[in-house]
C-alpha cells in the first residue's frame, strides 16, 4: 500500500518461530510529547555558575532546581499546527483511513540527519481501520456497522483487564492504567485511549475521521496543559475500573464538563505576548479547538477545515525544531553544555537520561518467540 509521507515508514518485516517482527523508520525526535519537553521548554539564563571545585553536586542540583524550565506557548502552538497538517495530509492521501488512537504519544518527529529539518508523522498504527468509500467519507456522519451493539462493554487487554491479576473480577487498575485501552470495533466497543476518545466513541463504539478530529483537539489541550484531558476532573479520582471510568467520561461529556483550552493560563498568555502580536494565533487556535471537540458530530469541525484555518497563522510561527539538535551522544552533551555551562559535571549534563544509554558500548541482543 502506498504510504503518505506523513505516516511512519515500514522498512521491512520478518517472522521468527511464528512471531512477526517489523523494522520501522527511526524518528530521532521521539514522540510529540518528548519533543515538546525538549524543544518547547527553555531554562532562564543563569548569570553565574560555580565551578565544580567550588561546590558539591548538590549545589549544582539546587542551582538548576531554582530555575525550572519555562514552556514557550508559541513553540507549542507550532507543534499543534504541524500535527493538524500531518493528520490532514494523511486523510487527503487516504480518505478511507481512520486512526482510532490519536494522541500526542502517537505523533512522532522525523528529523533529517543532514539538514536537521523536523517533520511530524503519524505512528503507532496498530488500531488503524481502512474502510471502503461505500461505508464512510471524511465529512460524513460516522458509519455504524450492523454488527455493532449499543452500550459498549469495555475491555482492556493483558494486565490491564479488570481483575486479571487475582481473578476475583475486581478492577485494580490505577487511573493511568484504566484510561488506556484497546477494544474490539466489530462488537461496538471502544478503541484507543479513553480520555482522548470522542463522545460517540465512548457511548456507542463509533469511530470515524471526525472522531479522530475530536482526539486531535484533545491532543492540543494536552500539549498546552502538560497533562492528559480530564486529568483534574474530581469525579475520576476515585474510579478503580475501566467500565466506571468510561461511564464517568460519558457523564462529563453529557454535562458539558469537557476541559477547555481557554482555561489554561499558558494558552491565555499567547494573546498578551509581544504587545498583542499573536492575538490572531490565539483566537484561531481556540476556534479550532472548540470546533474539534464539539460533541454533536454533525457540527464538529473536520481536520480539513482546521488545516485551512491554520494556514493564515503559520507566518507567525517559528520553523519546527528551530535551534533544536538531535539527541545523539555528542549532540546531547553539546546542547547541555550550551544550556548550562561547561563547568557542570557529566552526571548533570546527562540528566535526566541514563548515562549507560550514551556512554556504554551498545550490546547486541537477540529475541525469539518467548
Amino acid at each position: 500500500i502506498a504510504r503518505p509521507m506523513y505516516i511512519l515508514n515500514l522498512l521491512d518485516k520478518s517472522t521468527l518461530r511464528g512471531v512477526y517482527g517489523f523494522m520501522m523508520e527511526f524518528c530521532a525526535g521521539g514522540s510529540v510529547s518528548d519533543f515538546v519537553r525538549d524543544w518547547c521548554f527553555s531554562r532562564p539564563k543563569i548569570d553565574k555558575l560555580p565551578y565544580e571545585s567550588e561546590g558539591s553536586e548538590d549545589d549544582f542540583d539546587d542551582l538548576i532546581a531554582s530555575s525550572p524550565p519555562q514552556p514557550d506557548p508559541i513553540r507549542i502552538a507550532c507543534v499543534c499546527v504541524h500535527m493538524i497538517e500531518c493528520l490532514h495530509d494523511v486523510f487527503v492521501s487516504r480518505p478511507e483511513f481512520i486512526d482510532r488512537d490519536i494522541k500526542p504519544d502517537n505523533f512522532l518527529v522525523r528529523v533529517d540527519p543532514i539538514s536537521n529539518v523536523c517533520t511530524i508523522v503519524l505512528g503507532d498504527l496498530g488500531l488503524v481501520e481502512i474502510r471502503s468509500s461505500m461505508t464512510m467519507s471524511s465529512h460524513s456522519i460516522p458509519y455504524e456497522s450492523p454488527k455493532k451493539t449499543f452500550g459498549p462493554k469495555p475491555t482492556l487487554p493483558g494486565k490491564h483487564f479488570p481483575g486479571s491479576g487475582g481473578g476475583d473480577g475486581e478492577g485494580k487498575e490505577t487511573i493511568e492504567e484504566v484510561s488506556h485501552g484497546t477494544c474490539d470495533e466489530d462488537s461496538g466497543e471502544i478503541c484507543g485511549t479513553f480520555v482522548y476518545n470522542s463522545y460517540e466513541a465512548l457511548k456507542r463504539g463509533v469511530h470515524s475521521q471526525l472522531s479522530d478530529a475530536y482526539s486531535l483537539g484533545m491532543s492540543i489541550f494536552s500539549l498546552f496543559s502538560g497533562k492528559p484531558p480530564f486529568f483534574f476532573a474530581p469525579l475520576l479520582k476515585g474510579v478503580k475500573d475501566s467500565f466506571s471510568f468510561i461511564k464517568t467520561l460519558i457523564f462529563l461529556h453529557e454535562n458539558d464538563m469537557v476541559p477547555q483550552l481557554m482555561d489554561i493560563p499558558l494558552f491565555q498568555k499567547i494573546q498578551t505576548m509581544e504587545d498583542g502580536k499573536y492575538v490572531d494565533l490565539f483566537h484561531i487556535l481556540n476556534t479550532i479547538f472548540s470546533g474539534l471537540i464539539t460533541q454533536d458530530v454533525t457540527k464538529r469541525m473536520s481536520v480539513h477545515r482546521a488545516n485551512e484555518l491554520v494556514q493564515s497563522i503559520k507566518h507567525l510561527l517559528p520553523t519546527l525544531g528551530e535551534g533544536w539538535k538531535c539527541c545523539s551522544t555528542d549532540g546531547l552533551i553539546k546542547q547541555k553544555i550550551a544550556q548550562y555551562g561547561e563547568c557542570l559535571p557529566i552526571k548533570t549534563i546527562l540528566q535526566p537520561f541514563d548515562r549507560d544509554d550514551f556512554l556504554d558500548t551498545p550490546k547486541i541482543t537477540t529475541w525469539d518467540s518467548k
